[in-house]
């Protein structure tokens, strides 16, 4: 929608607050200004195997991560978090598990920036 029809719905004054300068509405002015160059294809990432663990009583074995990972390869999500490798040896293995299986997504795992993490990882 353009700040001209936006304007006709919205009180007398609002538009005078607008014409003046006061007030913007930058969602709208931007939008007006934008090309569209969408890309042609565009990809999903997924974290569910990492951060939605988190949730408490949620609890992936390795095994169970590898098959949600075949799964969400398979629908089509191009990048998915896969684990936390310092947290726990299970997350290891579960990394190592899906790692092994060169899915058609590209996969990777959470690390902070000290060494005992990315050791971890590795």
């Amino acid at each position: 929608m353009s700040m001209k029809k936006l304007k006709k719905l919205l009180p007398p004054s609002y538009g005078e607050i607008y014409d003046k300068g006061l007030i913007h509405n930058y969602t709208i002015e931007y939008h007006e200004k934008m090309e569209t160059n969408f890309p042609a294809r565009v990809g999903i990432g997924d974290q569910t195997l990492r951060d939605g663990e988190q949730q408490t009583g949620v609890f992936f074995t390795p095994e169970e991560k590898l098959e949600l990972a075949k799964t969400m390869s398979d629908v089509g999500i191009s990048t998915a978090e896969i684990a936390f490798p310092a947290v726990s040896e299970d997350e290891i293995k579960a990394a190592k598990l899906i790692a092994a299986e060169n899915l058609k997504m590209l996969t990777f795992v959470m690390c902070r920036a000290i060494n005992s993490d990315i050791d971890a990882a590795l």
